[in-house]
């Protein structure tokens, strides 16, 4: 019996092992999480509030929600306009076995978010690789790497936010054939700046013909 129960256990454990590890799964750096987001704004975690149920006599959360102040949208998906405070719902918990973002925020961090719209017009994390955070401290250092990948150059404040405080948001000044781009290749994908991937692209053209 205990054979079979440490089996079973161990099945169970695999397949979510591999429910968040797909084939060729490899962790992705800062940049081409940027690169490969919905949506990135820099903003602030105001507040957290708690949803409770009661089971059986018991009382506790059964979701936490993340309320963040949008500083400034560095990417936008082109959908409406993005609010200067935002709600996601289910940010801070249920925490699943896949996520790298949930739960590891608290308030008044600054960061910066990779967000996507849910289909009822709500804002929720955008993890498009599992088990990797798309919440990023919003140190100057990670502000910077934000500024060189592609996409992220068209700079807009939320709606509601004072226009004088543009001046509060990254100055982007790369070009954008310099700006880090990514491209799949034989070993998945790789960064390259723009200008670098147009000369790749015409090099492949070439030896195809």
């Amino acid at each position: 019996m205990k054979t079979i129960v440490f089996c079973f256990g161990f099945l169970v454990g695999l397949q979510m092992a591999l429910g968040c590890s797909p084939i060729n799964w490899r962790p992705w750096s800062v940049e081409e999480r940027l690169y490969k987001s919905s949506i990135v704004v820099i903003a602030k975690d105001i507040r957290h509030v708690t949803l409770n149920r009661t089971s059986n006599g018991y009382t506790g959360p059964e979701r936490i929600d993340v309320i963040l102040q949008v500083y400034c949208v560095m990417k936008s998906d082109g959908g409406a306009t993005i609010p200067e405070n935002v709600t996601l719902y289910g940010g801070a918990y249920p925490i699943d076995s896949c996520t790298g973002t949930v739960g590891n925020q608290k308030v008044g961090d600054e960061i910066i978010a990779s967000l996507r719209r849910t289909t009822d017009g709500n804002y929720t994390w955008d993890e498009p690789n599992v088990s990797q955070s798309f919440a990023f401290n919003a140190t100057e250092q990670n502000i910077q790497i934000a500024t060189t990948v592609c996409g992220l150059d068209s700079i807009t404040l939320p709606a509601g936010r004072d226009p004088a405080l543009i001046s509060k948001c990254p100055n982007v000044t790369i070009s954008r054939d310099q700006c880090v781009t990514f491209t799949s290749g034989a070993f998945g994908y790789f960064g390259v700046s723009a200008t670098t991937w147009i000369a790749t692209s015409m090099l492949t053209v070439l030896l195809k013909l």
